[in-house]
C-alpha cells in the first residue's frame, strides 16, 4: 500500500488541525477498543476486542458515470478495498486470531477530507508471567564471642 503516506494510532489528530501542521493524506489511523480479558489456561489469557481502521482521504469529487473525476474517485474506493484485502484474515500465531470485518462505513466528512472506518473483530492472546515466590526471611543466628584479657 505504497499510496499510504502515514500510519499511526488514532489520537484525535484531525480534531486539532492547524495550517502549520497539516497531516499527510492519505493516511490510516488505528484504534483498539477496550479488551475484555479472561483466563483460559494456566498463565494464559485471551481478550476480545475491535480494531478500528480509519482511512483519511482527500475529497476527490463525484463518482457519477461520465463525471470529470470518475476514475479518480473510483480509485479512492479501490484504496479502501485494498486496505480490507490486506487486513482481512490477517492473524499472527500466539498473538491474535484472524481479523474479521464486522462493520464498514463513512464516519465523517471533514473540510476536504473523507473518513472511512472499518472495524475488525479479533481475539488476542497474552501470557501471564508467574510472580516470583516471596523469599522467606533468613534464619540467622549470631553468636558473639570476645576475648577477655583478664582471664588470661
Amino acid at each position: 500500500m505504497s499510496w499510504v503516506k502515514w500510519i499511526d494510532l488514532q489520537k484525535g489528530q484531525f480534531n486539532n488541525l492547524k495550517e502549520d501542521y497539516p497531516l499527510p493524506l492519505p493516511c490510516i489511523l488505528v484504534e483498539i477498543s477496550h479488551i475484555m480479558w479472561e483466563t483460559f489456561a494456566q498463565n494464559r489469557q485471551m481478550g476480545k476486542t475491535i480494531i478500528s481502521v480509519y482511512i483519511f482521504n482527500q475529497v476527490i469529487g463525484e463518482t457519477l458515470k461520465n463525471s470529470e473525476q470518475e476514475s479518480t474517485s473510483l480509485k479512492a474506493l479501490d484504496k479502501i478495498d485494498e486496505v480490507f484485502q490486506k487486513l482481512s484474515d490477517l492473524a499472527v500465531a500466539n498473538l491474535f486470531k484472524r481479523l474479521v470485518r464486522v462493520s464498514d462505513h463513512v464516519v465523517s466528512y471533514l473540510p476536504g477530507v473523507i473518513v472511512h472506518r472499518m472495524d475488525f473483530q479479533t481475539t488476542l492472546f497474552d501470557q501471564i508471567w508467574p510472580q516470583t515466590a516471596p523469599i522467606p526471611p533468613a534464619n540467622i543466628t549470631v553468636e558473639l564471642t570476645h576475648d577477655n584479657p583478664a582471664e588470661e
